[in-house]
């Protein structure tokens, strides 16, 4: 495993186990790991062939092997998370994907947002509205709205009705 995608993944596991306890992690290269980050849930004892270990388990048997591998594939680049992580550990994944500060943090709590890459490049934002109640959103970038076409600028205000998913295409700052 993981079949067709081992080159991409640059590892691979022949070993996985449930777990009936956390398994405490050590972070590796720049994934900054608290120490009170741990895996939960099973845990693929993944073996790395030619991908960095960015997190390995702290436990006897399953210490030999990397809970979180990445790679450099293609014009982008492939981490493979080999359980299921705790708070503290999606937070600091969270942070090692988009370092920096999140400009969407002055959001109302049931407002999600998640972002993917278009095949020319772009950054594509999904806005999601997770309650019953109307909002609105401050919007920290431009963008177009791919549902209606309208484009948004930085500091307007985005309305999402309840249960509402809103997707954009994120603009450059130079535009």
């Amino acid at each position: 495993m993981p079949g067709r995608l081992r080159a991409a993944v640059g590892a691979s596991y022949g070993e996985y186990t449930n777990l009936t306890a956390p398994v405490a992690l050590r972070g590796r290269g720049d994934l900054a790991v608290g120490e009170g980050a741990t895996a939960t849930g099973w845990a693929d004892a993944l073996v790395r062939d030619g991908a960095e270990s960015l997190a390995d388990y702290e436990h006897p048997h399953l210490g030999r092997w990397a809970a979180i591998t990445t790679q450099a594939y293609g014009r982008g680049r492939v981490t493979y998370v080999g359980t299921l992580p705790d708070r503290e550990l999606a937070v600091a994944l969270g942070r090692w994907v988009r370092p920096g500060p999140d400009p969407w943090t002055d959001r109302p709590s049931s407002v999600t947002v998640s972002s993917a890459r278009n095949r020319e490049g772009g950054r594509l934002l999904f806005v999601s509205n997770w309650s019953w109640d109307r909002v609105t959103v401050p919007l920290p970038v431009a963008a177009r709205d791919l549902l209606s076409g309208t484009e948004l600028g930085p500091g307007g205000i985005l309305e999402l009705e309840s249960w509402d998913v809103r997707v954009l295409l994120e603009r450059p700052a130079e535009e």
